[in-house]
Formats: C-alpha cells, sequence, structure tokens
C-alpha cells in the first residue's frame, strides 16, 4: 500500500480505500522520520500526489487533499488532466525505439534489486545525515496525531495492526534519525500498540551490508532476511492466525527458473550463441496472466554485460485491435509488433545457485507467429524464432 517517500497522511487514505473493499488478517505500517515529514515543498507535494493519484474519488481523499493542499492547488490535485495541461502543446508521439526499463523486476508489488552500495555511497549518505542535528526528546505533536488517526481506522474495521521500523545500515551514524525512531518507539508503546524496531536486531537476524542496495534500503537478499524473520515474528510473538492463500506459482519466476517443463516453448543455446548472448544458455516462455507473458533466459554465470534486444512477432491490422489502448510499437511496414528493452548486469536474479534475467511482456494473441528473439551486439544475435506458436491454457 505504499508509494516511494509516501507519508501516513496518505496511508491512511490509501488504507481507508483498501478497508472498504477488504479485510487483511494483519497490517504492518512502515513508521520512520520522514513518515511525518510534512514541511511544505515539491518533495512533499509530489509523495502526495504519487500516493493519490489512483485512488477512485472518496470523501477521504477528498478531505486529505482540501487539508493538505493550498486552495490555489486543488485543481490540479483532484485532477490529473488539469495538472498537466499545459504540456500539451509540447506532447510528442513516443519514439518507435522506446526502451523498456528492466532495471528492477517487479513481482506482486514488490521491487527487487540484488546490487550493493560502495564506500563513496556511503560517505554521501553519512554527509546527508550529518546535517540533520536535532536530538528529539519526544515525538511532535503532528506524528503523534498521524498515528493516532490511523489506528482509530484500523481499530474501526477491528484489524489487528504492527507497526515497524525497516533495517537500515546508516541509521546508527545518525544521533538525530536515532532519537527519532526511539521518540516513535516511545509513544506507540506508552499507547499499548505492538512495535518492531528492526535496527535493534537486524545483526542478530543476520543483516550485514550485503544485504544493502544503497546505506538506507535493504536488497533482494536483505528482504528475504528481514520478510522471514517478520513472518516468524507475527506467527510466533503476535500470535495472529493469518489466512493462507493460494499462490499463483505459474507467474513467480523463481519458481519458472527450477520448473523449465512448465513453459509454453523451452531451448537451449549452443556454445557459440552462448557467447554472442553474453552467457544464455537457456530461454523460456511463460504464461503468467490471462495477458501476460515472461522470456526467461538462463545465464552460465552472474553477469549479462549490458545488450539491447527486441522481441518480434507477426500482426495483421485486426490483431491489433485486440491490444485496445495498450501502447505497442511496430515496424516500419506495419507488419509486426516490436517490444524493445535493455538487459544489464543490476537484471540478474539468483535462486537456488541459477542466475537468470527476466522479460516481461503483454499481448491479448492466443498466436503467435514468426516470433523472435533479437539479442547480444546491437541485437544482431537471434536467441530463438518460432514459426506459429499457439497458448494453451
Amino acid at each position: 500500500m505504499g508509494s516511494s517517500a509516501q507519508r501516513l497522511g496518505a496511508t491512511q487514505v490509501v488504507a481507508d480505500m483498501v478497508l472498504k473493499q477488504d479485510k487483511p488478517d494483519l497490517v504492518v505500517i512502515n513508521v520512520f522520520q520522514l513518515s511525518f515529514n510534512e514541511t511544505e515543498g515539491e518533495g512533499y507535494t509530489s509523495s502526495n500526489l504519487l500516493a493519490i493519484d489512483f485512488l477512485p474519488q472518496s470523501l477521504s481523499k477528498s478531505a486529505f487533499i482540501l487539508k493538505t493542499f493550498s486552495a490555489p492547488e486543488w485543481p490540479m490535485a483532484f485532477s490529473e488532466t488539469i495538472r498537466n495541461h499545459t504540456k500539451w502543446p509540447e506532447a510528442k508521439k513516443p519514439n518507435r525505439t522506446f526502451s523498456y526499463n528492466n532495471e528492477h523486476y517487479h513481482y506482486k508489488g514488490f521491487l527487487t534489486s540484488n546490487n550493493t552500495f560502495d564506500k563513496n555511497t556511503f560517505i554521501k549518505f553519512e554527509k546527508k545525515y550529518e546535517k540533520q542535528n536535532k536530538i528529539f526528546k519526544t515525538l511532535p505533536h503532528l506524528a503523534k496525531k498521524r498515528i493516532d488517526a490511523i489506528v482509530t481506522l484500523f481499530e474501526k474495521h477491528d484489524i489487528p495492526f504492527l507497526f515497524i521500523n525497516a533495517p537500515s545500515y546508516v541509521y546508527d551514524t545518525s544521533a538525530s534519525h536515532n532519537s527519532y525512531a526511539k521518540s516513535i518507539k516511545a509513544y506507540l508503546t506508552k499507547k499499548g500498540h505492538k512495535f518492531l524496531e528492526f535496527n535493534e536486531i537486524k545483526e542478530d537476524i543476520g543483516l550485514q551490508k550485503r544485504h544493502y542496495r544503497n546505506p538506507n534500503h535493504l536488497n533482494t537478499k536483505g528482504a528475504i532476511v528481514a520478510t522471514t524473520y517478520l513472518s516468524k515474528y507475527i506467527r510466533d510473538s503476535l500470535q495472529i492466525p493469518l489466512t493462507k492463500t493460494p499462490v499463483n506459482l505459474k507467474a513467480n519466476p523463481f519458481y519458472q527458473a527450477t520448473h523449465k517443463n512448465k513453459a509454453l516453448f523451452y531451448k537451449k543455446m549452443d556454445s557459440t550463441t552462448t557467447k554472442k548472448l553474453f552467457g544464455i544458455t537457456e530461454a523460456k516462455l511463460y504464461k503468467t496472466g490471462e495477458e501476460s507473458y515472461n522470456v526467461l533466459f538462463s545465464l552460465s554465470g552472474d553477469t549479462i554485460g549490458s545488450q539491447p534486444f527486441r522481441l518480434v512477432h507477426d500482426a495483421t491490422q485486426e490483431e491489433l485491435l485486440q491490444y485496445g489502448d495498450q501502447k505497442v510499437f511496430q515496424n516500419r511496414n506495419k507488419t509486426q509488433i516490436v517490444h524493445y528493452g535493455n538487459f544489464s548486469n543490476i537484471d540478474v536474479l539468483t535462486y537456488k545457485n541459477k542466475s537468470f534475467v527476466v522479460f516481461p511482456f503483454k499481448s491479448p494473441l492466443k498466436q503467435f507467429r514468426n516470433i523472435s528473439f533479437h539479442g547480444g551486439d546491437r541485437r544482431g544475435t537471434i536467441a530463438f524464432s518460432i514459426d506459429t506458436l499457439t497458448v494453451k491454457e
């Protein structure tokens, strides 16, 4: 339920919408100093718009906009169209060679990243935190107000909740952030609310420098360590009975990486092709949803270099109409649909000592004709080519 730099006030609006449609077994809320930073400015405005733009209109959303934004900002807060109308004269058609950015892989709302940070990055974070030297002896009034309001919402719907503070590698170097976190804990404890401070136990659960993509955020491996502990904490300490829901394994790339028999198509590369494709040894195509697919490439190592690619297949004008509002790109003769992208080492995922990269794409078609994948140097090597591929449910 969160977006980048989302404040707790915006989280309450999102939660209000979710709870009207569903009743979760437990709500976990990550709170830290930025959650309550409502200093006026472009960053604060942007974070709020990012959080509420996708929400349908409601009394909760309207009240949030009227309280959070100034009167002159109300029209643009209520309407993205009004907000961007000044850009219409400069609007251009997208370039035919629009590149899909696969720097991070998303699955079920989670962003994964397998990189770690270097010494220079840590120094930059240290300097940023050193400038924030205010020590908090008690939680500010606005922060208490935001916590009380969202607690009231969860209690109204009879939903158990748990506050946490996610692990941060740079946490211990900032006296200001440290004092704010302790103020959050003190207030929640006084109110009798459950609070899990990961920064007090991060070394005990095995988190190390290699588990962070930057000094303030976990990478994929770190997220697995933290969520594994969190799930056990919920089960053993909170003793909250959680409803088990079916997992759609066919859409899980980590499952796909070890179950090639579930693929719509499979091809093993010869050594020459593997070299030209910078380590790609196998290609597999999976159907992950009603109109979504994954092309998964197994690798000989944990690198793939930097290589642009394209996925191409034939399409008639009648078939093109099936795409509806989905943005698609065609070749110059309008006879093919082309999906562009670029692989780099940051895209490499590893599971059970197997490394791979994934390219997701969408298509409503039930049959692909002359579908091929071109990668390597200047997209000059064909990874696979299929005359006709019929999709079976």
